[in-house]
């Protein structure tokens, strides 16, 4: 079994308004990984660089990037900004396409692999039985970002565990398996949920692989860095606005009624308290405009949560409450 090739998809998403250093850094660290594999893989790098102008920018920066890191780097692209959600299911429909894969593997453009990514990943990679696997991840003074359970500095902590089998992935840098995506894609059309843009898009895909009963691998390795992005500000609009309004749709889509209404009470002082923290940073029109995002995308929300109760195996399965009853900031 060991003996077959593996074909595996190292896919980067880029804000082209950036600064390039770190994901150049991102970029060689794949490379050097792949050096010291003892493995027989097939690895290709895929860059999505959201807010390009045009095809004529998209060609010089490819110039410029085999300048930099050297050539056999594939990239896609979009004019506008469709956040870190929309690049990756952007990217991994090119890949589908044109790139046959057995993982696909989501790293931060502001962290890089250690040296023994793949060793570390190496009978993990063969199992027909996983769907996810991901692995301790380090800030860049040495702590512990999270062992698939932390965002970095985004609001929504979901705290750190020892069990080797979690509930959650954290999206700085994970392992896709090829038949995962294969099955997501065709069960909802997508992998990662669309309406999402970017934050907690890895929570609202772990939550429907536990209520499928599928099996999220946590190695016991550090597998990456995290260097720590400049390109969205810590409290800033948009990841105040996002953070919050995909707490609120987690809820609407996989919490069963039960759950909604034995915590209902709880619920609605957490809109409040998210209206007076709102009112504090004066980001007056948030709240607003989350209630006008919620009932523009409510019919689509709405068949979304009919679909996942339709295909997932245990709707109705608990999960760690505990980590979830708070919304982000609060």
């Amino acid at each position: 079994m060991k003996t077959l090739n593996l074909s595996i998809v190292v896919m980067i998403p880029h804000l082209f308004s950036s600064k390039k250093e770190k994901l150049y850094r991102a970029i060689k660290s794949v490379q050097k990984a792949k050096l010291r594999s003892s493995l027989k893989l097939k690895v290709r790098i895929l860059i999505h660089l959201d807010g390009i102008k045009n095809a004529r920018e998209k060609k010089s920066f490819e110039k410029l990037l085999e300048k930099k890191v050297g050539p056999g780097v594939y990239c896609t692209w979009c004019e506008k900004n469709i956040g870190f959600v929309g690049g990756i299911n952007k990217a991994i429909n090119f890949a589908r396409k044109n790139l046959n894969f057995d993982w696909f593997i989501i790293l931060n453009d502001d962290a890089v692999l250690v040296e023994n990514f793949f060793s570390w990943m190496e009978s993990y990679f063969y199992s027909r039985d996983i769907d996810v696997v991901s692995g301790i991840i380090k800030n860049i003074n040495g702590t512990t970002e999270s062992f698939g359970l932390e965002y970095y500095q985004n609001g929504i902590a979901l705290g750190n565990t020892k069990d080797n089998n979690p509930e959650y992935f954290c999206a700085t840098c994970f392992c896709l398996s090829g038949q995962m995506i294969e099955r997501e894609i065709k069960r909802n059309g997508y992998v990662f949920n669309p309406l999402f843009f970017i934050y907690a898009e890895d929570l609202e895909l772990s939550l429907r692989l536990i209520k499928d009963n599928r099996k999220i691998q946590l190695i016991p390795e550090i597998i990456a860095i995290h260097e720590g992005s400049s390109s969205v500000g810590y409290l800033s609009y948009i990841q105040v606005y996002c953070s919050f309004r995909n707490w609120i749709y987690i809820i609407l889509l996989l919490w069963d009624r039960q759950l909604i209404m034995s915590n209902i009470k709880n619920l609605i002082v957490c809109q409040l308290k998210f209206i007076k923290f709102t009112i504090v940073r004066r980001y007056y029109f948030i709240y607003p405009h989350m209630i006008k995002d919620l009932i523009k995308n409510s019919f689509q929300l709405f068949q979304m949560r009919l679909n996942y109760r339709r295909n997932l195996k245990e709707f109705n399965k608990p999960f760690k409450l505990k980590y979830l009853s708070e919304p982000p900031f609060l």
